[in-house]
């Protein structure tokens, strides 16, 4: 037998502070990763042409 559908007793909501935070961690090791990983290939380029 399926229970009746109860109304919850404490509302949920999004976790704002968390979201912004790993949005914001995430965004920062995401950009150091591609600027480290651009001049890496850059300096590979540059060190195998001199």
């Amino acid at each position: 037998m399926i229970d009746r559908a109860t109304v919850p007793q404490v509302r949920s909501h999004p976790q704002r502070s968390l979201i912004v935070f790993l949005s914001l961690f995430l965004g920062l090791a995401l950009g150091v990763g591609v600027a480290l990983s651009i001049e890496f290939w850059r300096g590979t380029l540059v060190r195998e042409q001199g």
